[in-house]
Formats: C-alpha cells, structure tokens, sequence
C-alpha cells in the first residue's frame, strides 16, 4: 500500500476515530472545576405544556449536578411541597439505561451513553431507591432527565426525613432541562450535602 493510499485511509477514518473518542468522554464532570462546584438545570413547564400533558403532575424540575452526587427536585401539581432526590451516578458511554440482560429499562431513553443513576435512600445503605438515567447534550447546556418508577423521595429538604415511594406517572418520567446559574441549586445543594 503507498504512503498516499495510508494517508487517504487514515484522513477517513480520522472523523470515525475522533467521534469515538468524544463519546467516551463524561461531558459533565468534564465542566466541574472543583469538588464544590456543580452544574445547574431548570425547567418550568408553563400552562400550555401542562394543558397538553394533562396526565404531567410535573411543574418544575431541577438537577444539581456535583461530583459527590445528584440532586433532584420535582414540583408536583396537588403536593403543598416539591420532593427531592438524590442519586449516585456515573458515565456509561456504552450501555446506560440498559440491563445485564440487554433489555432497555426506560423506553423514554434511546440512546445508549449516558449517567446510569441509583437512587439514594440513606448514606451508607445498600438499598437502592430506584433508577434514573440523565442524557446530556454534547455543549452541557441541557439535560434529559429519565426515571423509572416508583423512586424513593423525601418529602421536603430535611435530609432526615422519612424517604417514601413516589410513582410516577408516563408524562413524569423524562425531563429536558436547561443550564442555568448554579446560585439556583444551592439551597438544595446545601441542605442535602452529605446524602
């Protein structure tokens, strides 16, 4: 083979080798600078959304993204307060929201990179409160946020409260949120630091 049919072959198979490569990658922890920072995403679903979503309880969902865990927030329509959840997460370029026995666990999620997350119930404990798989986009500008149900919650931001079983319904189970100024996480953040 000649120099020029190599360099012909390698010039192709370059964009194939550098689209590979960048699928590996985690493109969240990627952004984070220090262990006390996180990323933040929001979403509230105006009157027109619901109105077509009837069967969304949904009214806000927000994500604090940190190196130590994943907070989550819902506002549900018929709650006096949002619940929130924490999650233990990890990048999974080839397999996220797949099962060891090839079925997908959420049919919302296609794809097949993403963070496989395990609901927390308590620090320390082996119990696992469910399952959610979070979808960046490739710029970390936005999210889709996957659950599968029911999932552990607490019923306000008293990290000793008592986790109780929140199933959700079809339209409460994906999520697509944006980035917004992590300032908005914070209290959530703090008062479920250590969960």
């Amino acid at each position: 083979m000649s120099l020029r049919t190599s360099f012909g072959l390698a010039m192709i198979a370059l964009p194939a080798l550098i689209s590979a490569a960048s699928s590996e990658t985690d493109p969240l922890s990627d952004r984070l600078t220090s262990p006390d920072e996180g990323l933040c995403f929001s979403r509230d679903y105006d009157a027109a959304h619901l109105k077509q979503h009837k069967g969304q309880l949904t009214q806000t969902a927000m994500l604090s993204f940190k190196s130590d865990a994943v907070r989550v927030m819902l506002r549900q329509k018929g709650r006096a307060a949002p619940v929130h959840l924490v999650a233990t997460c990890e990048w999974n370029p080839r397999t996220a929201g797949i099962t060891t026995s090839g079925t997908r666990m959420m049919p919302s999620f296609k794809k097949r990179q993403g963070y496989d997350c395990i609901v927390i119930v308590s620090p320390g404990s082996a119990q696992e409160g469910g399952y959610a798989v979070i979808d960046p986009a490739a710029d970390a500008k936005s999210v889709t946020l996957h659950f599968d149900s029911p999932v552990q919650a607490r019923p306000s931001l008293d990290k000793d409260a008592r986790v109780f079983s929140l199933n959700l319904g079809r339209e409460d189970r994906a999520f697509l949120m944006t980035r917004v100024e992590p300032a908005a996480c914070r209290a959530m953040e703090q008062a479920l630091e250590g969960l």
